[in-house]
């Protein structure tokens, strides 16, 4: 026993890992190109990290500028 009670652990083994991926539906990407095409501005709102939503972005061809938090709270309603 470590002071405070706390255990000591020896030999700990990884016994696997894995990751998810939740990716975009296949017609977003040519759905966003059309309403670029069309004149819309696209932007994209997410509850997911910046580095998640900038990868989710880039993937569905968003090229614009991921907007931050304190950046959205900062537009006016019109915007």
């Amino acid at each position: 026993m470590l002071a405070g009670g706390a255990q000591e652990w020896f030999d700990i083994k990884l016994v696997g890992a894995f990751g998810l991926q939740d990716r975009a539906r296949p017609k977003v990407a040519s759905a966003i190109k059309h309403c670029g095409t069309a004149g819309m501005t696209v932007r994209m709102i997410s509850g997911d990290s910046k580095k998640t939503a900038e990868a989710v972005a880039l993937e569905v061809g968003l090229i614009n500028e991921p907007l931050s938090v304190e950046a959205l709270d900062a537009l006016s309603p019109v915007e």
